[in-house]
């Protein structure tokens, strides 16, 4: 695998900060529930927290990956395949696309914007963004995603390439 086709996330400051306080408030009440261990409800309470925990921490997103075949985003744990052959359309969105967004199940801003959203212009999407900016749209023939990427112009023009050799 071509390196210069690996784009890792970058967090922004929010991302960061608001991470590690709720990681910090998770783990605290996770060690009062493990203290009050003949406590039922406490211990059920904390198992709970604790598998939030671990499910959000394997949908962070750690880099991008595209090849003539696949655009993949690398979680913790697992990642998501987008074949190529199923892409409508790639392109850089304004910063402000996801403003008036309403998340049905995911995260705004602890480990990234992540998981199912919806808005007015877009409809539903599902993001993998570590930072509100720099954001590509990618439609598919069954989903559009939302990835923050740095050096989108690459994946973009990328895909372009891709698209005129095919056709």
């Amino acid at each position: 695998m071509d390196l210069k086709n690996k784009i890792y996330f970058e967090w922004s400051t929010f991302v960061i900060v608001l991470t590690i306080i709720v990681t910090l408030i998770l783990f605290y009440c996770i060690y009062l529930s493990i203290r009050n261990y003949t406590n039922i409800s406490a211990v059920a309470t904390g198992s709970i927290i604790a598998l939030i925990l671990f499910y959000a921490a394997t949908q962070i997103p750690i880099y991008l990956r595209y090849n003539a075949d696949t655009i993949a985003i690398k979680h913790l744990i697992g990642q998501t395949k987008i074949p190529v052959a199923d892409i409508v359309s790639i392109k850089k969105v304004e910063d402000n696309i996801t403003a008036y967004s309403i998340r049905k199940f995911g995260s705004g801003g602890f480990g990234g914007y992540l998981g199912k959203f919806s808005n007015k212009e877009l409809g539903s999407y599902t993001m993998y963004a570590t930072q509100i900016k720099n954001l590509v749209l990618i439609k598919t023939t069954k989903r559009q995603y939302i990835v923050s990427c740095k050096r989108y112009n690459e994946v973009v023009n990328y895909y372009e390439n891709i698209v005129r050799e095919v056709k």
